[in-house]
This record gives structure tokens, sequence and C-alpha cells, in this order.
């Protein structure tokens, strides 16, 4: 068995510790690290706890927005405390944009919520009500940094791949080339706010506050609701809300769980996350000789605090969002100085967009400000289409929604992705490490502290590594903070988003990403940095009349910033000196750019080049600038015709046709027509032969389907006299399509008894270039039984209910539907089939299934009621009975269904318990057509029930053995297993040894419980020091996964160390338990198990 490197946690992903490099105390990043860290979770938060919000999860506030967007009257508060049953209801505050936070007395459940939100909806006062949501957090270089973390953040710049160059992480060194950013850049992390770590100090505006001698920097508290805020701020009043953004811990104990699970989604204890510190690393960590590096070191971080304690509210959220873009919240100050550049959410929970988080995240964009959001941790679609499913906010529009990958480039196995274009815009790394070490997920900085801000370990400031959405988000939001330090006049955030896209690093084959699914491809800060324009990629010149010559050149790449200008400049030595040429009637045509060069020389030979200028043109160092030449000789004027007028031009399928007026002057003895596919460098198409004089308009059909794939093509036309051609027309661009024919049925299966089941099957039939044809159905002879005429509309459809053309039933058996339809020719031509089968609605013999064929009526457990289900493949009408030697005892009828489960406790009509013995089951079923049918199964009715037995057994240790990695040994006669330390000091993750065991339990016909393990070693020599565990697992033995909280450290001392909780379920199966032992120490430290005790309690039958 190859040698287990630690082993995936059971909650998909981990967090490695590695020390601070300040202080005394530290310990290098080559030291021993705990074993198993606190797992992350990854739905909806990474880090965060498995606390995750369920759509079902109770509601405290709803969001409306009045038809005068003013506050919510009296009126409407009354009707929605009538809608909810009379639960008291007060107005809140007012959101930005009109919308009103209602608040109940007491929390509705989530569909009451709804119920209430679609009647206050209905009102002619309100445009829209909606429960405010609950989200949680998701959670060799050629530039040389000095951090010494740095080579372990494999996603800024990746030296163990040679090609790609820096492999797939997001090749951070490339764009320091030219930009580490810059102050007044403002990057504003709605997260869980964040913690004074010295790798942060130079990153946030020092408010000159401190609290409890910490730096209160520049941000603010959104969090109104004093329960999730966790930070008892005396300076907070009524609300939790003030101007102190510290991350005060969002942990959760054991009394939280007890008291706000059905309020908050509160489920299980866990500690503090330190999400928002974690996020703030990446952006922007000093660049310097300690520990990591941000993206953008020079950038300004603005904490705003909207998650605490099991999450956050959406309404926080929407003003967060309003403030951080600059806009009013009411009774907070206003953010004028230091309005968000980005704005990033690494956050999210189920559910659609909805109105008050689109409006919010719209005022954001209108102002200038790029929202950049998780997509998400579910593994599942972004776009919404209920409460239940895909990601919000990354399902809004105008945001920046990045999906996460992992070290080799491909999707993360957690991370959310589309399935409509645009629903993910850019992927960027997350990691997708779920070892324990956990080296290739996202490193940053953290605060060591189970809860409190001033509970950390060695001072709290700290690093971790961790993994999801989350991790990916503040990537790409430190980029666009990049590309905007870059410049002096910044980029629309629509622009930010077509920038990211257009540089993005492609997928690796092997991934099965594409654009749709995965994003543009994985974020690229070198390339993304703006530079000059491209060269164009073509010139073309055509000789005029006077000494002119028309230039037309592609539109060249913007490089990242608007083009301004274009420079054309002339040559007449070839290009060693260069002029500005002289230029008018600069014009736009589809892609291209046309000029008129004016005083030149006849018979002169020209060289032209064309420069695109973009707002870097101010300052040119460190580019070079990009030109396209092209030599052409000014020519006598030749007698030629006038410019044709720009053509109309209508697209059709698979051809396109083409319409002009002749030009006025000399007069053509013809025309030429010629085409290219819009967006490209191919040549132009010239279609042969020319035209007469007397044309007037052209369409070309048939189309060159081999050659020439359908989409948008420019076209323009030009006038010809004798050998001379004149000046082609400006183009005018058409759309070719493809010919799209189908034929369909909604199902392969008719039972035409009009029953409602399968009574029908919907023919269709369509196309976008429709001519007659016919739809026919043939019976197994081949003879015709029904028919339809195909008319020259694009859709068509039919019902057919199983009758002929007489309007007789056909008889059962299999059909063939036919569709004819001309394609490229008159002759009509069979575009599909359908085969379909018509079949009675006779009920079938039942299909009766029973988890057990025993009911045993003690009430303690074991079948006190055993579920029955039958199906007779139709729907029907069933019967139950059970009989005693032929005798009813139980009776009940069922409607009309497709599908019969019922429970039966063995009682007869009169709800007694039936004497113990054998019954007779019978079901009968009955369809719509044909006769009842009946299936009899036996069913036994028993005295007996289940009594607790407690066990205790002995096992040795190299008899229960199931797998091992390296450094573990059986010794002792084969009953001892000797596990040697595994870390290797010279690198910074801890690698264990480990061993798994598994043990059949007593015969149990309830899964046993209370079942502890006791590991036993009578070794005096070990040397482990609290660097051995003991613990439960979950999956294969030679595969398993491990979780902090059932792992347990054990002494070195010879004795018994017991785990301090019985065996989770996912510990017992099959009547085994499986558990395992390791040490995380170094080689050369050991520890010696001897035997197990396993204690607990069985259950067995009994009168």
């Amino acid at each position: 068995m190859k040698r287990l490197v630690g082993s995936a946690l059971a909650c998909l992903t981990t967090v490695t510790m590695l020390a601070t490099g300040t202080g005394s105390a530290a310990a290098s990043p080559s030291s021993p690290l705990p074993l198993v860290p606190s797992p992350l979770r990854l739905v909806h938060s990474v880090p965060a706890t498995t606390n995750v919000p369920s759509p079902a999860t109770p509601v405290s506030q709803l969001i409306l927005r009045t038809t005068n967007g003013r506050r919510a009257s009296s009126t409407i508060t009354s009707s929605a405390r009538t809608y909810s049953g009379g639960v008291a209801v007060t107005a809140v505050r007012v959101l930005p944009s009109g919308m009103t936070v209602i608040r109940f007395a007491h929390p509705l459940s989530a569909s009451m919520a709804h119920h209430v939100s679609a009647l206050l909806t209905a009102r002619s006062d309100v445009a829209w009500a909606q429960p405010d949501h609950h989200f949680v957090a998701l959670g060799s270089s050629p530039v040389p940094d000095s951090d010494p973390y740095f080579d372990s953040q494999w996603d800024l710049w990746d030296s163990t791949y040679g090609s790609p160059n820096g492999g797939y992480s997001m090749r951070a060194p490339a764009a320091w080339q030219h930009e580490r950013g810059r102050h007044d850049i403002v990057v504003a992390v709605l997260d869980t706010g964040i913690t004074p770590h010295p790798e942060l100090a130079n990153a946030v505006i020092d408010t000159g506050r401190r609290d409890r001698g910490y730096v209160v920097p520049y941000g603010y508290d959104f969090i109104s609701d004093p329960v999730i805020a966790n930070d008892n701020d005396p300076a907070a009043t009524g609300n939790s809300r003030d101007a102190n953004p510290l991350d005060d811990g969002d942990f959760v104990t054991a009394d939280d769980v007890t008291n706000y699970s059905s309020t908050y989604g509160c489920t299980r204890p866990d500690p503090s996350s330190w999400h928002g510190t974690h996020v703030a690393g990446t952006i922007a960590a000093a660049q310097d000789t300690t520990g990591i590096t941000g993206i953008a070191p020079g950038v300004t971080i603005e904490p705003v605090r909207v998650l605490g304690k099991c999450g956050g509210s959406e309404s926080d959220i929407i003003d967060a969002i309003e403030w951080a873009s600059g806009h009013h919240v009411d009774g907070v100050p206003d953010n004028t100085d230091h309005k968000a550049t980005v704005i990033n959410m690494s956050l999210g929970g189920p559910g659609i967009c909805s109105a008050g988080l689109q409006t919010a995240i719209n005022d954001a964009v209108a102002a200038g400000t790029s929202v950049v959001v998780a997509a998400g941790n579910d593994s599942t679609d972004i776009t919404a289409i209920n409460d239940t499913t895909g990601s919000s906010p990354g399902d809004c529009s105008g945001v920046i929604a990045v999906s996460a990958t992992g070290r080799s480039g491909e999707l993360a196995q957690y991370s959310n992705y589309g399935t409509v274009a645009g629903a993910v815009t850019i992927a960027a790394p997350g990691g997708d490490d779920f070892s324990i070490s956990g080296t290739d997920n996202i490193l940053s900085t953290w605060w060591n502290s189970p809860d409190t801000l001033t509970n950390g370990t060695n001072g709290g400031a700290d690093y971790a590594y961790m993994a999801g959405t989350s991790m990916a988000t503040p990537h790409v939001a430190a980029v666009v903070a990049l590309m905007q330090s870059h410049l002096t006049t910044p980029l629309t955030p629509s622009q930010v988003a077509q920038r990211l896209r257009e540089t993005a690093t492609p997928f690796p084959a092997s991934s099965g990403c594409t654009v749709i699914h995965c994003g543009a491809g994985i974020l690229n800060a070198g390339a993304a940095i703006a530079t000059v324009p491209s060269a164009a990629d073509y010139i073309n010149a055509t000789p005029l009349p006077a000494s002119q010559i028309r230039l037309t050149w592609s539109r060249p790449n913007w490089g990242g910033s608007p083009i301004l200008n274009y420079l054309v400049d002339q040559s007449t030595d070839g290009g060693h000196t260069w002029q500005p040429a002289t230029t008018s009637n600069r014009s736009v045509q589809g892609l291209d750019l046309i000029t008129t060069v004016s005083g030149l020389t006849t018979s002169t030979a020209y060289r032209f080049r064309v420069t695109a200028v973009n707002q870097l043109s101010a300052n040119p160092s460190g580019y070079q600038w990009a030109t396209m030449t092209r030599d052409v000789v000014a020519q006598a004027s030749p007698v030629i015709p006038d410019q044709v007028a720009q053509p109309t031009v209508r697209g059709g399928v698979e051809n396109f046709t083409v319409s002009w007026v002749p030009p006025s002057g000399v007069t053509p003895t013809g025309y030429t027509i010629s085409f290219h596919r819009r967006g490209t460098s191919s040549p132009w198409t010239t279609i042969t032969p020319n035209l007469p004089a007397s044309a007037r308009s052209y369409t070309y059909s048939p189309w060159p389907v081999a050659a020439f794939t359908p989409g948008t093509y420019d076209v323009r036309v030009a006038a010809i006299r004798g050998s001379a051609t004149g000046p082609a027309s400006l183009s005018k661009a058409g759309s070719v399509t493809a010919l799209l024919q189908t034929g369909s049925a909604s199902a392969s299966i008719l039972r035409p008894a009009k029953d409602g089941f399968q009574d029908s099957v919907i023919l269709r039939a369509t196309s976008n270039a429709p001519r007659s044809g016919t739809v026919r159905i043939r019976n197994s002879a081949g003879a015709v039984v029904m028919s339809w005429p195909l008319g020259t509309s694009t859709g068509w459809s039919a019902v057919w209910s199983g009758r002929d053309s007489s309007g007789t039933r056909v008889p059962f058996g299999t059909y063939r539907v036919e569709f004819w339809r001309p394609v490229r020719s008159s002759t009509p031509a069979l575009i599909s089939t359908r085969t379909l089968s018509v079949l009675s609605s006779q009920a079938a013999i039942p299909t009766v299934h029973l988890v057990s064929d025993t009911v045993y009526p003690a009430k303690d457990g074991y079948y006190d009621t055993i579920p029955i289900r039958a199906s007779a493949v139709v729907p029907a009408t069933f019967s139950l009975d059970v009989l005693n030697k032929g005798v009813v005892v139980y009776h009940r009828t069922y409607s009309r269904r497709s599908l019969l489960t019922v429970p039966w406790n063995g009682t007869d009509d009169r709800i007694k318990v039936l004497p113990v013995g054998s019954y007779t089951l019978r079901i009968t079923a009955h369809g719509l057509e044909g006769k009842p049918t009946i299936k009899l199964r036996k069913v036994e009715v028993s005295a007996l029930r289940a009594y607790p037995h407690p066990f205790s057994l002995q096992v040795s240790a190299g008899m229960a053995m199931q797998a091992y990695s390296s450094g573990v040994t059986v010794i002792d006669a084969g009953n001892g297993v000797h596990i040697d330390g595994g870390d290797d000091p010279s690198t910074k993750e801890m690698e264990v040894n480990l061993a798994t065991f598994n043990e059949k339990l007593p015969a149990s016909v309830l899964t046993p419980t209370s079942v502890i393990i006791s590991a036993c070693t009578t070794h005096t020599d070990n040397t482990a020091a609290g660097l051995a565990y003991l613990g439960y697992f979950s999956g294969a033995l030679d595969n398993p996964y491990l979780s902090r909280a059932w792992s347990y450290s054990v002494g070195d001392p010879a004795g018994c160390y017991r785990t301090k909780a019985s065996a989770p379920s996912f510990a017992l199966g099959d009547g085994y338990v499986q558990w395992w032992v390791g040490n995380g120490n170094i080689p050369g430290k050991t520890w010696t198990v001897n035997s197990f005790r396993i204690t607990g309690v069985s259950y067995v039958l009994g009168p």
C-alpha cells in the first residue's frame, strides 16, 4: 500500500496553519503542525463552520419596496401582521432606493415568509417584497519576491511548471513588472471584518482610534443584529452597527446551537474562521521580508463587516454595497473620501438574486465600482431557479462571478459552474487539496484564535491554507485593483470584465472546461494589466483620383485601455524617415477603419504605417509601440466609377441578399461583390462572375456550406468600368444562419385510454427555412395510419391520441413517426424519425416491496411499522388487504395513483394488534382498462422485541489492522503495531504515518450504541509526545477521511486511552466499527499500540 500523507477531511477541505514569522516564540514553517486542523466546509463558506443556513431557515425580516419609494406605511405593516397570522411587525429602517426592512416579533417559517411576501407584493402600494435572506462566507518567478512564504503561494506563481510558464497560477509577478497598486485605489472587502495582522497594517487606513490596543481601521460594521455581530461593542447602540470593522470572531458555541439553530441556522459548534483576514491578505498583504505577499500590496483595503456568528443578513449586505460604492445609507456617515474601486464579496447563499440586492449592485456599477463575487461551493449550477438552488449574489447581473480552480488548472471539485453563457465570468485559483497538509490550497494571513480577537496564540497573527471560491474571488478583485492603478482614466466595470475575459489563460485540455461551464479561462494578472494597443492585422490601400489613396485597416486589440486615436504616417524612403500623412474622411466600416490620404505625388512609391494610441501614450516608456505598414505606388488617376453607396444586406438561411444604388458620375459596366467573415482577418472573397450593369440586387445562394460556416458576414459592392474597379462601398453586415430542421415526439409510449396518463403524444416539427412537407405515422407493417401536412410555418405541432385518419383507435403495437421535408432541393427528404409504442392501460401485476416481511409491534424502534410500496406500471386504484386464513382482518382502499406507499403496524381494522402468526398480504391494482391484478405476499406478526445487551471486546492491534502507511510495522508476535513519526521537518506541512483498523461487533438487530474504542499500549518507550492520535474515520480503509472533531490525542505512558465520544454513525456499518491510529511527530519518535478494548451496547431479539 502506498504511503498515506495525511488524509482528506470529511468536510472536503483543510486549513493548515503556519506559525507567524514574528516574535521569539514563533515556530518556523517547517515546525510540526496539528495533525487534523479545523475542517473548513465548502457549502457557501470557505472557511467557516458547517452552519449553513438551510433554505428552510426561519425568517425574521422582510425587505420591501413601496410603489412611491417611501418608508412602508403602518397600513402595510398592519397587513403583514395579518398575513403572518398575528405576529407583530415593526418597520426597522429604510435602505437606499426606497426599500424598507420590516421585522417580525418572532421568526416565521420560510414558507410563511414567502407567503407573506407574495401577499404584500399583490398590494397596489407595494412594488415587491421578499424574505431578508441569510448569507454566509464562501469559503522561478519573473519578478523575485523576498517574502519567505512566497514559494508556497503557487496561486501567484507556480515555479514547478515549465509549460505553461507559471503553471495555472494567476501569474502575479508578470503584473508586478508594471504595477503593484496605488493607495488611492480602494478594495472594499465585505466579509467578517479584519484582524490587526501586521501584514495588513499598511493596507488599511488608520483612523487614530484604538480598540483593546488594536488599530481601528477605516471601514464599517454593518451587522445590525447583536447576536450575529458577536462583538459586545459598547460603542454600538440599538442595532450593533458602528465604525469599527475589527473581526471579533464568528465562533459558534454549543449554547449558540441550542439557542439559535432555529432562528439563524447554526447547527454545530465551530471556531472562528477569520475569513475576512484571509481574503484581505490575498489582496494586499505587505510585500516585504516576512510571511506572504499580497497580489496588490500598494492598494487600500476597506474592511466592511457584514458576516458574523452564523452568517449575515441580505439587508445588511445591501446597505454595505451602497455605502462602499459611495451612496448614502441612513444612520451611517457617508463614505465620500474612500469610495471603493472594487467590492469583494466572498459570500453567498442559495436562491435567485433578489430585486433589492440587484438594485444595490446596479447602483455600485453605475458609480464605477466593479463587484467581484464568489460563484459558490456547492458543485452546482450558479443560476438559481428557486430559493433552494443556485448561488446569490453570484447569479446577479453586472457582477464578476468567479469560479475556482486547483493547482492543475481544472475546475475545483466543489466549485459552482455555469450552464448559460455569461453566468460565470472567470476562474481563479481557489485550491482543491483535501489532504491533511492542504499545501495546494491558498496560503494567506489568518488569526490563530479559536474564538475572540483577544484570545490569539502567539499574539494571534498567523497564516493558513484555505480553499474555496471565497479564496478565488480576492485574486480577481486584486487584479482589478492593479488594472485600475495602472490607468489615469479608470475602466468601466464592463470594460474591466471584458479585459479579464480576453486575457485569461486557457484551461488545460484535460479539464473539460468551456467558457460557459467554467468561465473565460484562468485569471492572468500579467496579461490583464493595460498596455498599448496591438498592431492592425492588415492594411489595404486603394488608389483614388487626384493623387489620393484610401487606407483601410482592421481594428487592433485595445490593449486594455480604450483607443483614443490613430496616427497615420508616410515614408518615401522605405521607412527610414517618416512624416505625418494628410488624412481626411475617417470612418468606420464594420470592424475596419478607413481614411483618405491626400497630397501625394503621382508614380511615387509610399510606405504607410498606422499606430493605435490609448491613454498609455502619455508615458510610453517600457512599451514597444505596435504598428502595421503597407507599401503602395501613387498612380495617375484612371477613369474609374465612383464609390457605390453603402448597400443593404439581408441575411437568410444559407444565403444573403445584397441591394445597392448605382453610383453617380461615370456609368459602370458591371459590379463586383465581395464578402468576408466579420471579426476575423480572413481575406475578402469575390463572387464570380461579375454582375451586369443592370443589376441592382443579388442573392448569394446556394451557400458554400463546406467553405463558409454560418455567421455574420460583411458585404461590399464595387462598380466596374472596363478594367478599372472603383472603390468598394462601405460594408454592411448580414447574418447567415444554418439550415435547422427538426422533428420530435414528446414521449415514446402512448396509452390511448384517455385517463390523463400517457394518453397522447405531441409531435413537433421546426424549420428556419420551412417548405411544405408531410408527417406520417406507419404501423409495423409499413402502412400509413395517420398523416398531417407540414406547411411553411417555422413551427408545427399536432397531438396524436392513438387514432387513425378515420378516428378509430389503432391497435396496440409499435409505430414509426416520419418527418418529410425538402432540405436543399425540391424533393422531400426524411429529416427525422421517432418510434412510438401504443400500449394498454391495463394494470400490471403489482410489484410489492417490503423492507421486512415481519412486523414487531413492540414500539421499540425495530420494525414497529413496515412500509409497503407497490406499483403497477400505470396509475391504478389500489386496495390493501391482510388476510388470516382467507378472512380479511385489515382492509384499505386508495385512490388512483402511480405509486402506493403506506405503512402497516400489525393491527386489524379495529386498530388492535393482531395475534402472533402468519398472514397473507394482498395488493390489488385496477387500471383504467382490463381486469384487476393481484399480488400476494406472506407477512408475519411477531411478539419479539429488541433488548439492549452490553458487550466488551479485547482485540489484538495486529489482527485488527486493515491498512497502513510507511513507518508502520507489526511487532510483539503479531499483536502490536509500531508507528514511527511521519513528519518531514524540512517541509512546511505535517506528514503522518497511520494505520486503519476495524472489528466486527456482536450481532445486533439495531445499530449498536455507545461504542467506545480504547487504544492500549504496554510499552514504556513511546516518544510521540502528544502527537499520536486515535480517532474514527469514514470512507475506505485504504483511503480514510478524517475529521478533527473525531480525533483524540493519546499519551506516551503505558495504559489505555479511550475516545472521548462514542463512535459516530459514519464509523459504524455492516456490523463493524472502524478507527485509526497515527503518529505526526518526526521520524524516530514512536508510538506502539498493543490492543484495543471495544465496549458498547448491541441489541438482540427476545420474547
